[in-house]
């Protein structure tokens, strides 16, 4: 009887100096062996590195552009939505109502149909050879021309309504982006190669950096006396590969959700979308989620590191990372300049002074209708029919409408921006 309670008393204190030796490894798993101090320095480095790649190769390029009353040569709407944000989308299209009509490929007819509401139809006059390949394709793909051709139709095939364009366009908005992007490479591409470069070195710098932080982690412990993430007890063995799993994971979720949070950042700085909005909202969401998540499991979960210097280097690593991978990507010098000079000339369109437009068309009796497609691609057309508001402008020739719009022969600013209105909520009708 003596001889069961001696082994018993000994199988508990052996079991009891197993837990506390587990607990004590846990709580200074840091200062074991080196391992909070390898992990610091592996956060460190990462740290030094994502900034020096940000500063040396992730910068954009300085331009010095003055005031441009044009937009840049050869540069049509597609090219400067392209240019601008990087994409093309419905609202840049439109623009290219204005433009082609303006260039003398088309006209714009504005009626009433039999329940009263104003109705919009189209006419192809020439194909635009002088064109863009987006250009070109727009105009394929309203008039519903076959691929390559170049002869435009006639007689009734030549017009089409506005209810058969937003379906075509709808089908073929993906081909249009696709053919602008194709004429953006090289030294025309949006961003440089170095930058790209540069981005996809970061990525690999923070992800690493992550899982090598949980290798430091997993490296400190000693597997008999790893506390379960669910209890007090030991962890058995599926859960320590859960826990091993999730700190692989964790930051592959992180890195992939940060490209497509840049690149909805990017667009959200010169488009306005509620769409946009929330695809941003969701993926700053999953990456806040999952950082939050890992950052638990290496700093205070039951096997996490109790230093103070590696949970403060994580937490700066999981804040800047998103910012500097984000925006390391950076334009292309082609791409700085011409940006720029839309930069310019936006500034201009949006606050022309009267002295300055009225020399400006002398020049060119035109020059009203070959700014408004830029106009409308900066969302500022209002502002611009505004600075005319003095001004005659000539009723186009591309513009016919049975509405009495006219007074006279000049164009009013209420006239344009009522043509305007609603011919665009007739294109955005669904």
């Amino acid at each position: 009887m003596m001889r069961m309670m001696s082994v018993t008393v000994m199988m508990g204190s052996t079991a009891m100096s197993r837990a506390a030796g587990g607990r004590s490894a846990v709580r200074l798993l840091s200062d074991a062996a080196g391992f909070g101090r390898a992990a610091a320095l592996v956060l460190l480095a990462a740290i030094i590195v994502l900034i020096l790649l940000k500063i040396i190769w992730g910068r954009e390029p300085e331009n010095r552009t003055q005031v441009e009353y044009y937009p840049p040569e050869g540069i049509d709407p597609l090219d400067a939505a392209y240019i601008i944000d990087g994409y093309v989308d419905r609202n840049d299209t439109l623009a290219l109502f204005f433009y082609l009509s303006s260039r003398g490929y088309m006209t714009i007819t504005e009626y009433l149909d039999e329940e009263g509401k104003r109705q919009y139809s189209f006419e192809a006059l020439d194909f635009p050879v002088a064109e863009s390949q987006g250009v070109q394709s727009f105009f394929r793909a309203l008039f519903d021309m076959p691929e390559s051709s170049r002869a435009v139709p006639s007689g009734d095939d030549a017009k089409v309504c506005l209810s058969d364009v937003r379906l075509r366009m709808k089908k073929n908005q993906q081909k249009l982006q696709r053919s602008v992007r194709k004429s953006y490479r090289g030294k025309r591409s949006f961003f440089s190669k170095s930058s790209r470069g540069a981005e996809f070195a970061g990525t690999c710098v923070f992800l690493i950096s992550l899982i090598l932080l949980g290798a430091v982690k997993e490296l400190g412990r000693t597997s008999t006396y790893t506390r379960s993430l669910f209890s007090n007890g030991v962890a058995s063995q599926w859960q320590i590969a859960f826990a091993v799993a999730l700190e692989i994971l964790l930051p592959v979720i992180m890195v992939l959700s940060i490209p497509s949070l840049a690149a909805l950042y990017r667009r959200g700085q010169t488009k306005r979308s509620s769409g946009k909005i929330l695809g941003t909202a969701i993926l700053a969401a999953l990456y806040v989620g999952a950082a939050i998540w890992y950052m638990d499991i290496i700093c205070f979960g039951p096997n996490g590191f109790g230093n103070g210097t590696v949970t403060t280097l994580l937490l700066v690593l999981l804040c800047i990372a998103p910012f500097i991978i984000g925006s390391m990507r950076s334009r292309s010098q082609w791409n700085s300049t011409v940006n720029s000079r839309f930069g310019k000339f936006r500034e201009f369109v949006e606050n022309a002074d009267e002295e300055t437009l009225r020399m400006l068309m002398a020049e060119d009796p035109e020059y009203f209708f070959a700014v408004l497609p830029y106009a409308y691609l900066f969302g500022i057309t209002k502002r611009w029919a505004r600075n005319f508001q003095d001004i005659d402008v000539s009723y186009p020739k591309w513009f016919k409408s049975d509405i009495r719009y006219k007074s006279g022969q000049v164009f009013d600013v209420v006239t344009m921006s009522s043509m305007i209105r609603n011919l665009e909520n007739a294109y955005f009708q669904e």
